[in-house]
């Protein structure tokens, strides 16, 4: 999701009691002269974590469901639902209803056009028994190579064409996310678990994700499903090697 969407705050507040606010690694406090208001300015960063698909087994219950593959509609249709399941975290929890329902748009219809990279057909929607959308996995491919490398996460001419019929390319679960009423049911793991064994076919071996660092539902949910913390990217330690 765009940087853009992460807006400035000024809220009411004096320094004494701004210092005893917890710290979000995506949000820098400042006290304001004028001792009765601060500005909290966004700061985003992100972590990386790599899935090892041959080593995979899925922790815990994966509910049964029916799924289909994505379609051109489903960045508008699928939105509302996207809001549903990310709208108290961030960046979505600072923005109006409206500002919300656009950003999620824009999120889905960048991935589903490729700005995020070749889909892929492990992408699926899950549905309902009465076929109503309860979430969906979307995974593009990213350039792959050496991760710590610049050109690795983002394609920076046109990605070929048939990356996956041939395994090439990396898979990046750019997006997963199930309806609020059936979080913590086993939707999420089946999806992630459709998406492996369809990857798993076309001959891939890892699984890349991005998350804001602050985001501590979706790091717990990548530590739980077996996703392994990667370096971070500016890392001394890296730039000695």
């Amino acid at each position: 999701m765009g940087d853009h969407w992460m807006l400035p705050r000024t809220i009411r507040i004096s320094p004494a009691d701004l210092r005893l606010v917890p710290q979000n690694p995506n949000w820098c406090h400042v006290a304001l002269p004028d001792g009765k208001t601060a500005r909290l300015l966004p700061r985003p960063r992100i972590g990386n974590a790599l899935l090892n698909l041959n080593r995979w087994r899925c922790p815990g219950f994966a509910m049964s469901i029916a799924t289909r593959p994505w379609n051109a509609s489903d960045p508008f249709d699928l939105a509302p639902l996207f809001v549903d399941s990310f709208g108290a975290l961030e960046p979505l929890a600072g923005l109006n209803d409206s500002e919300r329902l656009a950003a999620a748009k824009e999120a889905l219809a960048d991935g589903w056009e490729g700005k995020d990279g070749p889909v892929s057909t492990a992408s699926v929607v899950a549905l309902s028994e009465d076929e109503k959308p309860l979430g969906g996995v979307l995974i593009t491919l990213i350039p792959g190579g050496n991760l710590d490398g610049p050109g690795a996460w983002r394609w920076l001419e046109p990605a070929p064409l048939g990356l996956e019929s041939m395994g090439l390319g990396m898979p990046h679960l750019t997006w997963i996310f199930v309806a609020a009423e059936k979080q913590h049911t086993g939707v999420g793991a089946a999806l992630l678990s459709h998406a492996v064994h369809r990857l798993r076919q076309a001959g891939y071996s890892q699984l890349a994700t991005t998350f804001l660092t602050g985001n501590h539902a979706s790091t717990l949910w990548h530590w739980r499903m077996g996703f392994e913390l990667m370096s971070w990217p500016s890392s001394p330690r890296l730039q000695r090697c």
